[in-house]
Parts: structure tokens; C-alpha cells; sequence
């Protein structure tokens, strides 16, 4: 359905920056090497129309800052634009194609989309450590806007749920029922690091965030945890109110803030 190699005007035409984006290829959004500078840019727009919302004010806010291909830098925007190109291609909803491709698909049945859903279910908030005293505060914003939800800004899961993404990818495309989500080709593919020649010990592939490894070097990139969503940028840093236990197992995490945790 999608070229990985084809232009993102070609699939989708209003995309725009205050550079040229001609040249940025759909593959460059999912690999972190699309160079837009929008880290900052959080539109608060709702509904069916907030990915759209989002790309629209792209051509009036925000740049580039250097060439696709050129370098590495994580993209929380890449991932929100490939999510509004999803919307365009498919005709669904990023966060009704996210639920049928992967929670249904894996079996996440306790994970939700919006904060809609996660109060219907025992859901923990976030929680930063104050900076004077150390002590954990509850977070004061539940999720982020849903312009950001494809960039890991409304999804909420549970342990168990991450656990059995994870164990998808570590299976090759197989989910723990035994559903085939992926194919053994195209789950390979996304584990393959690219790092640019950068020197930072972290590696991003398509779908996890890992290390060097001394004695591997040019290993695929390896998980370093569980949260890991359908690529890195759905996997924005995940607080709980207490560690996994006997009382915590089932309850949902609620994710807030920026991707610090991957």
C-alpha cells in the first residue's frame, strides 16, 4: 500500500514546512532522519481532525534542520506525520488503526487510545520526582493534545499488554496467542539500527530504542524495556504510580511528558 522510498507529498500533498520537504521520503518519518525541527510545536486540536490540524499548521511553524537522510535525530514529529498519512491512505483514524493493527492484533485487550477509554479502566497517573525534594508528584497533565497521539501522546497500556508487544517482536512478527501481526521480514527490518556514525551509545530502529554492544557492534538494536508501541516515537516516557506487583500488575500507566524514557 505504501512505497517506503516514495515522497510523503506524493501520498500526502499539503505537507509542507518552511523549507522543502519535497525530498522527504516516507521511510525518513520512521527512522528518525527526517530532519524537521518541531519538537516544540503542540497544536491543541480534537477529534478525527487533529492529525490534520497538526500537518496543516507544519508549513506555517516549523523547518528543518538538516537535509533528510543527512542525520539522526529522534521525531516525534516523523511519527505524527506518518500517522496523518495512515488517516489519508487507509480512510481510518490513527487511533482506530492502532487499536485493529495492534491491540486487537496482539491481543492488548486492557490498552486504550484516548483518556476516554483509560478512565473506564484502573488506570495509575504519571508521577515526577519534585526537583527540591525528590519526593514523587502526581503529574499535572494526563496525556498529552491528541495532535500528538501517533507520536505516543494518548496511548495507555497495561504491563501485561506492552509485555505482549515486546513478546511479538521477539517472536518475529508472532503474537503470544499466535496471531501473525507482522511478517518475519518486516519485523527484522524494524530492529535494524541506524546510527548515523553518531556516538551516543543509543541506536534507533524503527521500532525500539537500544545500546551499543562492545562485542556486537553492528548487532540489530535490542529492546532495552517493554514499552516499546509500534515504533519508538509511540513509546513516550512511561511513569507508574508504583513498580509492577501483586496489586499493580492489572492497573494502566498513564503516560505524559516527553520521550525520556526509551
Amino acid at each position: 500500500m505504501l512505497d517506503l522510498e516514495t515522497p510523503v507529498v506524493h501520498y500526502l500533498p499539503e505537507f509542507a514546512l518552511t523549507a522543502p520537504a519535497d525530498k522527504i521520503l516516507v521511510r525518513h518519518l520512521i527512522s528518525h532522519t527526517n530532519g524537521i525541527d518541531a519538537d516544540l510545536f503542540f497544536p491543541d486540536a480534537k477529534g478525527r481532525d487533529a492529525l490534520k490540524t497538526y500537518v496543516e499548521g507544519l508549513a506555517k511553524s516549523c523547518g528543518t534542520l538538516f537535509d533528510p537522510g543527512e542525520q539522526l535525530s529522534y521525531s516525534n514529529v516523523g511519527m505524527i506525520v506518518a500517522g496523518r498519512l495512515l488517516e489519508v491512505v487507509t480512510g481510518m483514524p490513527s487511533s482506530e488503526l492502532l487499536e485493529r493493527e495492534i491491540y486487537a492484533a496482539v491481543g492488548m485487550k486492557d490498552s486504550s487510545t484516548s483518556a476516554e477509554q483509560a478512565i473506564l479502566r484502573s488506570t495509575a497517573i504519571g508521577h515526577f520526582a519534585d526537583p527540591g525534594t525528590m519526593v514523587a508528584r502526581p503529574t499535572g497533565m494526563f496525556t498529552l493534545p491528541d495532535t500528538w497521539g501517533p507520536a505516543g501522546g494518548t496511548p495507555i497500556g497495561t504491563v501485561a499488554d506492552l509485555l505482549a508487544f515486546g513478546r511479538t517482536h521477539l517472536a518475529g512478527g508472532v503474537s503470544p496467542a499466535g496471531t501473525h501481526v507482522l511478517s518475519a521480514e518486516s519485523t527484522s527490518l524494524q530492529q535494524v539500527a541506524h546510527d548515523m556514525g553518531s556516538r551516543t551509545p543509543r541506536r534507533w530502529a524503527w521500532a525500539w530504542c537500544g545500546t551499543r554492544s562492545a562485542t556486537r557492534p553492528s548487532s540489530p538494536c535490542r529492546a532495552r524495556r517493554p514499552a516499546a508501541w509500534p515504533s519508538c516515537a509511540w513509546c513516550p516516557s512511561t511513569t507508574w504510580s508504583s513498580p509492577p506487583s501483586a496489586t499493580t500488575r492489572g492497573r494502566s500507566c498513564c503516560r505524559t511528558g516527553f520521550c525520556g524514557g526509551c
